[in-house]
């Protein structure tokens, strides 16, 4: 490629950020001229006609060097904000396809945050009509939660087996021990189908002490638990939390088995969460329910994962509700609004098992 010379009006016309229309050098870009001076295809006229210290008509100024260019360069473009004017030559790709492209995924972002905030004030205003207590926080792919009173505390009910099982994971691997046939059919009828008895037995191996190691691990910093695993209490949160990082607190002997139980729960339990997220994520999930002095409480807590790095967690919890149907409802609803799914006709839930 041929050098191209350049007057020192237009030099200074760069430093300015302006852009010359005419003359044969055509448009330029203040970048593209300094790649090209750079590679040693624009020259200046100082250099063309060998001029050493000042040229003539300019006192105090030395000769056009690659550093002025590129200074030249670096304030046209802050001048311009960032204005691009190049033209593309010899079929090069153009030099602003990496910011245009830059620019659209940030708009896009933008958006997606935009709509995401949006569905949290839907879910918070239906949350705050309803007669009894309704708590919900979600973290998304990026790692941010939002919510509403996911700080308040809650009796787990049946939740907290998700959290024995990850227990039991650790005092095997903590006792190098393998995972016996005994042991495998315990756990998957303690989350499958939710059974007492099954979380009894794996509560006598870890007790308190194996339930507040998951929690700490998980950073789960509402959860308290004394005596019994039905006496455990944890938060919205802390729930979310736990099934974000749900490959990270599931380790052990036959992990990738035991995270596959809480994608097997049986279909009469298949309500909430993952019968309103859609095909596209595949859900990992727990419900409790149980009734208390306020009325009837249901919770669930669920990882959804889809394709590459997208990781959804979400945990609704509720108390004080006139019927299970009322509060699996109230899930479905929260759930179908956050993760802009539609929302469910009243009456459509239905009711749980055993648990």
């Amino acid at each position: 490629m041929p050098r191209v010379s350049l007057t020192r009006a237009e030099l200074d016309g760069y430093a300015r950020g302006l852009r010359f229309e005419g003359g044969a050098h055509g448009p330029f870009f203040p970048i593209r001229f300094v790649r090209l001076a750079s590679a040693g295809i624009v020259s200046s006229t100082t250099e063309k006609h060998g001029f050493a210290g000042r040229p003539p008509g300019r006192p105090g100024a030395g000769p056009v060097s690659l550093v002025a260019a590129a200074l030249a360069g670096s304030i046209a473009l802050a001048a311009c904000g960032g204005e691009t004017v190049e033209t593309p030559v010899h079929g090069e790709p153009r030099l602003d396809s990496v910011r245009v492209k830059m620019e659209r995924r940030v708009a896009r972002n933008r958006r997606e945050a935009d709509r995401a905030e949006s569905r949290v004030k839907m879910a918070t205003r239906y949350a705050r009509q309803d007669e009894g207590l309704v708590s919900f926080a979600l973290i998304d792919g990026r790692g941010r939660m939002r919510g509403f009173e996911q700080d308040r505390q809650f009796v787990s009910a049946s939740l907290v087996k998700a959290m024995l099982l990850a227990a039991e994971l650790r005092r095997l691997r903590a006792g190098r021990l393998g995972m016996d046939p005994a042991t495998a059919s315990t756990l998957d009828s303690m989350i499958t189908v939710s059974d007492n008895d099954a979380a009894d037995v794996i509560y006598e191996r870890v007790g308190d002490a194996g339930l507040t190691e998951v929690a700490e691990k998980a950073g789960m910093a509402g959860f308290e638990v004394a005596g019994h695993w039905g006496n455990a209490r944890l938060t919205a949160a802390d729930a979310a939390r736990f099934f974000r990082h749900l490959d990270r607190n599931l380790v052990g002997p036959g992990a990738p088995a035991a995270k596959k139980l809480l994608n097997s729960i049986t279909p009469e339990q298949r309500w909430g969460i993952p019968a309103v997220a859609g095909d596209r994520r595949r859900p990992f999930f727990k419900g409790g329910w149980r009734s208390t002095d306020l009325g009837e409480l249901v919770h669930q807590a669920a990882l959804l994962e889809g394709p590459g790095d997208d990781r959804i967690s979400l945990a609704v919890m509720t108390d004080g509700q006139l019927s299970r149907n009322d509060a699996i409802a109230d899930i479905e609803q929260i759930a179908a609004i956050l993760l802009g799914q539609t929302v469910p006709r009243p009456g459509a839930a239905k009711r749980p098992g055993a648990g």
